[in-house]
């Protein structure tokens, strides 16, 4: 969905969106979630001011980039109101565009890091918060395991190992949001196992997100979960 936007849209949509987060982290980080660490709540207060910056930085490319083009076309057809508040900020405006310029020439792989950071943030924002394609993806992960056990001759125990954001649905399709997880899927799996879970992540961007979570007749007995204090 948003692979083929350009750079000021994905930022800008970045950007209403940490808005729309900064008084779910401060609650985490002050009142709520005293069970997570410091360490884990100064990372999560990291990401969020880092790509901040950056959605404001490129924002204010907008406005850099129209002045550059009004001195390089004339002020013949432009409003004196426009050209005063322009002049206004001149210095600003040729130190955004110069100092980006650089960063772009001298790191030209960073625009394309950042921008993949950001379409992950964006798609993750929509599985979490309106459930966008959240069954289609959890009923792949359904219709595995009931595979698996429907070729399977013996009643042999289903693990499943998953990754990053991954882990999150997995435990989306053990434990659904007020309702019961599948018939195979209760019986079968029997251990998970997660690497780089963003668990507090959410817990602190979304705090309401694990909220009534059904976990009666779940045959789950091992959880492992791997991760790494520098993992953000």
């Amino acid at each position: 969905r948003y692979e083929e936007r350009n750079i000021f849209f994905k930022f800008f949509s970045l950007f209403i969106i940490l808005m729309s987060r900064v008084s779910s982290v401060i609650s985490s980080f002050i009142f709520l979630k005293k069970e997570l660490n410091r360490t884990t709540k100064l990372q999560s207060v990291y990401f969020l001011i880092l790509f901040m910056i950056l959605s404001i930085y490129l924002l204010f490319l907008i406005p850099s980039m129209l002045a550059m083009f009004i001195s390089i076309l004339g002020e013949a057809n432009i409003s004196k109101d426009i050209i005063d508040v322009i002049e206004d900020f001149k210095e600003y405006i040729y130190s955004i565009v110069v100092s980006f310029s650089a960063f772009m020439f001298f790191s030209p792989n960073t625009k394309n890091v950042f921008s993949i950071m950001a379409i992950e943030y964006l798609s993750a924002n929509q599985y979490l918060t309106i459930a966008e394609q959240q069954q289609l993806i959890i009923g792949k992960l359904t219709r595995l395991v009931e595979y698996v056990s429907e070729r399977d001759e013996e009643n042999i125990d289903i693990e499943i190992h998953a990754y990053s954001f991954g882990s999150i649905l997995a435990l989306d399709t053990l434990f659904p949001y007020q309702s019961e997880a599948p018939l195979r899927v209760q019986t079968r799996v029997k251990k998970l196992v997660t690497i780089g879970c963003p668990f507090d992540f959410i817990e602190i961007y979304w705090k309401d997100y694990f909220f009534n979570r059904k976990r009666t007749k779940i045959s789950l007995k091992t959880w492992v979960n791997i991760t790494s204090q520098l993992d953000v």
